[in-house]
This record gives C-alpha cells, sequence and structure tokens, in this order.
C-alpha cells in the first residue's frame, strides 16, 4: 500500500511539497540522516527544507515511511523496525541503507515483506 495520497498527523504525502523537517521528526531522524537518505547536504536541506531539488528523495523517503507506518501499525513499531538488524540486509539496520543514501533498499525488503503477507 502506497502513502501516497495519506496524512499521518500533519505531514501531507501528497500534494503540497514535503518539509524535509516535519519528516525527519515524524520518523525520528536527525535532518543530517535524512538529508544523506535524499542525497542533499543537511545544512542546504536545512536551510531550504521544501525545495523543488529535493521532493522526489524526500517523497520517496515519506512513501517508504508511509509504508512502514501502515505495514507495522504506528510510527513507534516502524521505527522500531528501522533499528533492528535484519538477516536480509546483511545484518544491517534499515536505518544503515538510509544514512548510506540507499531508501531503495529498505523499500524492495518491504515489498518483499508485503508479497509475503496473505
Amino acid at each position: 500500500m502506497s502513502a501516497v495520497g495519506l496524512q499521518f498527523g500533519s505531514l501531507k504525502l501528497a500534494g503540497d511539497p514535503i518539509n524535509a523537517m516535519d519528516l525527519a521528526g515524524k520518523m525520528g531522524l536527525p535532518l543530517d540522516t535524512l538529508s544523506r537518505a535524499v542525497r542533499a547536504e543537511s545544512t542546504d536541506l536545512a536551510a531550504n527544507p521544501r525545495l523543488n531539488q529535493w521532493q522526489p528523495g524526500l517523497r520517496a523517503v515519506a512513501n517508504l515511511w508511509g509504508d512502514l507506518t501502515a505495514m507495522f501499525g504506528g510510527e513507534e513499531n516502524a521505527r522500531l523496525f528501522m533499528k533492528r538488524k535484519r538477516p536480509e540486509l546483511m545484518d544491517q539496520t534499515p536505518l544503515h541503507y538510509l544514512e548510506q543514501g540507499e531508501p531503495e533498499v529498505v523499500q524492495n525488503l518491504v515489498h518483499a515483506m508485503r508479497e509475503m503477507l496473505p
């Protein structure tokens, strides 16, 4: 289930530009971690959190976050998932891949997990 068109608290995931500060707050991440996930300099992202240049990456991470909160029943469980090592990720945490600028690795895992659900 994609998060496009849904709203989690004050974070809109469709229509308006996504604010990087809001997304980082919802995910419980430092802005620096989110900046690496969207391949931006943290100072640039902090100065211009809604800049069009960052929107594709922010939307991808916001959609991932929406998928995780839907799959795990809320933000706290999604945060726990992001911090736990996964054998499918070579015993790394999903958060590790965000920090490496590879949110698509986590999205692929979530997609595979969703496919296995009845």
